[in-house]
């Protein structure tokens, strides 16, 4: 089972979607050390903050991964502030 994204999949993202930022988040149990992580994700974020068409979005991907949407903030314009988790399966 493929633990990567090939950067032609970003490529087809960025052309799907426009403009594309990418990041890590590592989440953590309560009190496990820094050497414990218990999830980590790739971060895909849209344009500002922008909402994408999720069913789209896990086409492009593929099944090895899993992707949900999560809100982060609303921005001081009182919208909605998104960025997509990755997960490989």
């Amino acid at each position: 089972m493929p633990q990567r994204i090939d950067l032609s999949k970003l490529v087809e993202l960025e052309k799907a979607f426009g403009d594309l930022q990418i990041g890590v988040r590592h989440e953590y149990e309560s009190g496990a050390q820094f050497c414990d992580q218990t999830a980590n994700y790739l971060t895909l974020r849209f344009g500002y903050w922008g909402e994408v068409d999720s069913e789209k979005l896990q086409s492009i991907l593929g099944p090895h991964c899993h992707a949900f949407c999560m809100l982060v903030d609303d921005d001081p314009d009182k919208k909605p502030c998104y960025q997509y988790l990755i997960h490989m399966k």
